[in-house]
């Protein structure tokens, strides 16, 4: 029962299909002809007869192909015939199309309803009339269409002919029919225009080529390596008693025209445009002298064709003058370079020589040419100097290579020497130009780039080392905040935790030494308390002061303000470099820090902080090698007390950016007195008292989504996966452990994951090729992967984001910055 509707519904639909197609196909095969016919037939009434009789036979077709519905009636589409015949004819040949339709239908069914046939002969006139009226295509399709099957149809049920429910279906059909008709004839309509034009474009172009003094042509490369001439037309082809035929789809050695000896010539000459190399050359072509230029078109990287023109000299009084102004001004470019310049024969004998070698060289009482370069100035590898120029001779082309000279200063300079033969119209070489170019400062620049190259790689080396133990300490540090300590225990560990954190802040400007040298380092501006700062730094060093047995005392000036906006961490740490040099230089006695006001200034205040000591003290000659990078006062120093010598580098560089200055009152023996001033703002907020790390409980319920999610910790450092396991599990996360990244890829092959924190350097396999394995995984590509790493230095960031990892974060790191990066990355995986 379902059945039989179903396969009606799909004889119905190709029925119709059959229809369109033939519509169609009428459509692109008759409208380029009449739309190119219309203004050539005369008298006009023959072409439209030819449109009404064309669509008559359309409509009579499409009477033929009626199709029968489910209702057992029959549905045709003539009424696209009325319309496409209005569109092309107007009212007289949408009259003929129905007046075939009419003959054809009474010849089929062998009767007409003349009721009917008066409607339908109504509607297709009225609809001639619209479609000659209106002139908008949208607005004459639109209205055409709905007056055409409106006053039909309608019409027929007023008369009692038709239930206009049975026939409303059949209506929309033959709208969405004329609708598709319109568009696809707007299409081919808008395409033969567009052709007409580029066709109109072309003899516009070709009469122009024709009517040009000289010639233009074209030529390509084919297979074989001949070349091809696609298009050639000018004027001065009748002048030469030729024509375009004898060239166009020939090679040029296939141009009768042409003698032997010019198609050498020419093909050598095509063979350096199609280099992509601009050609300009003198040729003589049946008693006529031309002027040739090859102009390569390069597409994608490559030449694809070549555009020559060719223009009479004899004609040509005003090239000749262009030609002789271009000589004068490349003669003052050669006067005037700063690089040395000079002409050469094929025998390799100076020909010419420009003012600055002769100023250099102080050649100018002595002569300069019809000798051998070697001969004019001094040089030190002359066997280097014969061969390329001797290549240049045997190649035909163009050779570079790197010189030293030693100048009559005594200065030795490095030069690129570029040596260019130059071609008669023959194609032979007649002479040699030669160019020396001064690159010393290049090369120094980019010997100073090498070395901060390797200094890069080293600190990225340095850094990767340092931070695995600091990350070790830091977290096993917090692991221990987290158990029954007593009180002294939980000094020690509070004090152990923030020596660390400390080294951490320096250490991350030091192995980022390149940022400091740049002055790109960025202070923050925030409130903070003096006190507490003074009260972190006394933390850091008193075990250090105690164990030594020194007495470390701090005072603060009544007048200093206690809250401050600035940049607290780098202040402690330029006072942690300072006290910590001092601990180190001082056997025996104190070190006392000290802060003063040295002015106010709007809402700011500068303040001087002076660090003392009673140590070894410096010499003058040592106090004028201090702040200098990577010097200490003396090497003995390092021998006896280590250190890079790079720390007061570092303090100077934060201390001048806190718009201040850093210097030293010492002398050998008595100890020495560093001092720095320093800007801050005075804050009028009241600042909480900050711990080391949250409480537990606050983070617990901050970070509360991690609870129950599975990570996978991909890390080769025993230590490091026991730290990062135990804070992971604090906030009940699920991990599992993988010591390389090949057994990361397998445990992600056999396991889902919410993240994977995964280390960069270890063996086996690396984490950026592991990421990109795993990135390969269809049901892996949205896990989040967060890089660790302990290389501190710029451009690892990019390198993890290539790779496919979301993010990256660095050793050592807080508890919190690593649950806060979790929870983001998860959160936004979902």
């Amino acid at each position: 029962m379902v059945i039989q509707p179903l396969w009606e519904g799909i004889l119905l639909f190709r029925d119709l299909v059959l229809n369109f197609a033939i519509i169609s196909l009428f459509v692109f095969l008759a409208a380029p002809l009449f739309i190119r016919k219309k203004n050539a037939v005369k008298p006009i009434w023959l072409y439209r007869l030819y449109v009404g009789a064309a669509h008559g036979g359309l409509g009579v077709v499409l009477l033929f192909l009626s199709v029968e519905t489910p209702k057992y009636t029959f549905l045709n589409l003539r009424g696209i015939a009325f319309l496409l015949s209005s569109f092309f004819g107007g009212p007289v040949s949408s009259f003929l199309t129905f007046t075939f339709v009419t003959i054809g239908r009474l010849i089929t069914e062998g009767s007409i309803d003349m009721l009917q046939s008066g409607i339908g002969f109504a509607a297709a006139l009225g609809t001639g009339v619209l479609f000659s009226k209106i002139k908008a295509y949208g607005l004459k399709w639109t209205i055409g269409t709905m007056f055409l099957l409106n006053f039909y149809y309608f019409s027929l049920w007023y008369a009692g002919k038709i239930i206009l429910n049975d026939v409303w279906p059949y209506m929309l059909y033959q709208s969405c029919g004329a609708l598709l008709v319109a568009l696809f004839l707007r299409y081919l309509i808008h395409t033969y225009r567009f052709q007409q034009s580029a066709k109109q474009v072309e003899r516009e172009m070709i009469q122009m080529l024709c009517m040009q003094p000289g010639f233009t042509f074209k030529f390509l490369k084919r297979d074989d390596g001949k070349y091809i001439f696609t298009l050639i037309e000018g004027e001065l082809l009748q002048r030469l008693g030729v024509k375009p035929s004898f060239f166009t789809g020939r090679a040029v050695d296939e141009v009768e025209f042409f003698p032997d000896a010019f198609v050498a010539m020419l093909n050598s000459y095509y063979d350096r445009a199609w280099k992509g190399e601009r050609v300009v050359f003198e040729a003589e072509l049946d008693s006529c002298s031309i002027l040739v230029t090859l102009n390569p078109v390069l597409i994608n990287n490559g030449v694809s064709y070549v555009i020559g023109s060719a223009l009479d000299l004899s004609e040509s009084k005003a090239a000749d003058k262009l030609i002789q102004a271009s000589e004068e001004r490349y003669r003052r470019l050669v006067e005037h370079s700063q690089d040395y310049i000079l002409g050469f024969d094929i025998e390799g004998n100076v020909t010419s020589v420009n003012h600055k070698l002769i100023h250099t060289y102080k050649l100018n009482s002595k002569p300069t040419t019809g000798m051998p370069l070697p001969e004019l100035i001094s040089i030190d590898e002359v066997g280097k100097w014969q061969h390329y120029f001797q290549q240049a001779m045997l190649q035909q082309e163009s050779q570079q290579y790197e010189m030293t000279l030693k100048l009559p200063d005594d200065n030795v300079h490095i030069y690129t020497v570029s040596l260019s033969p130059i071609f008669g119209a023959n194609q032979e070489i007649i002479s040699l130009t030669c160019t020396f170019h001064d690159i010393t400062d290049l090369k120094k620049r980019q010997e100073a780039d090498e070395s901060n190259w390797a200094k890069s790689r080293f600190l990225a080396q340095m850094s990767h080392e340092i931070r695995t133990p600091i990350n070790a300490v830091i977290g096993l540090n917090y692991l221990l905040q987290q158990t029954d300590l007593t009180d002294q225990q939980q000094e020690y560990v509070n004090k152990s935790m923030r020596s660390a954190q400390g080294l951490l802040t320096i250490i991350n400007d030091v192995l980022d030494f390149s940022k400091i040298e740049a002055k790109k380092i960025v202070m923050e501006q925030i409130d903070f308390d003096l006190y507490e700062v003074l009260h972190t730094l006394t933390d850091m060093i008193s075990l250090q002061a105690r164990d030594r047995g020194l007495n470390l005392h701090t005072e603060v000036h009544p007048k200093v303000p206690q809250k401050l906006t600035g940049d607290p961490f780098r202040l402690n740490q330029v006072l942690l470099n300072l006290t910590n040099n001092a601990l180190k230089f001082t056997d025996a006695g104190q070190v006392s820090v000290r802060v003063d006001v040295v002015s106010h200034h709007g809402y700011g205040v500068t303040l001087r902080f002076t660090v003392r000591d009673t140590g070894i003290g410096l010499t003058n000659e040592q106090q004028k090698q201090l702040f200098q990078e990577f010097i200490q006062a003396d090497m003995s120093t390092t021998r006896k007390y280590g250190g890079t010598g790079l720390g007061l580098v570092i303090s100077k560089n934060l201390v001048e950016l806190m718009e201040g200055t850093i210097g030293v009152e010492s002398e050998l023996g008595q100890g020495s007195c560093f001092y720095f001033t320093a800007k801050f703002g005075i804050s009028s907020q009241t600042i909480s008292d900050t711990a080391i790390e949250p409480p537990f409980k606050e983070l617990a319920e901050k970070f509360a989504s991690l609870n129950h999610t599975d990570v996978l910790l991909v890390e080769d450092n025993e230590i490091n996966q026991l730290v990062a396991k135990e804070i992971l599990k604090e906030l009940g996360v699920r991990v599992d452990v993988a010591e390389n990244g090949e057994e990361a890829v397998r445990c992600v092959e056999n396991k889902r994951y919410d993240a994977i924190l995964m280390d960069l350097q270890m063996p086996i396999m690396d984490g950026y090729e592991a990421s990109r394995i795993i990135r390969k995984l269809e049901y892996a590509k949205n896990i989040p992967i967060i890089a660790m790493t302990a290389d501190a230095m710029q451009g690892v960031k990019e390198q993890v984001l290539e790779v496919g990892m979301n993010d990256y974060i660095t050793k050592p790191f807080e508890p919190a910055q690593l649950y806060s990066m979790l929870q983001r990355v998860i959160q936004a995986s979902k």
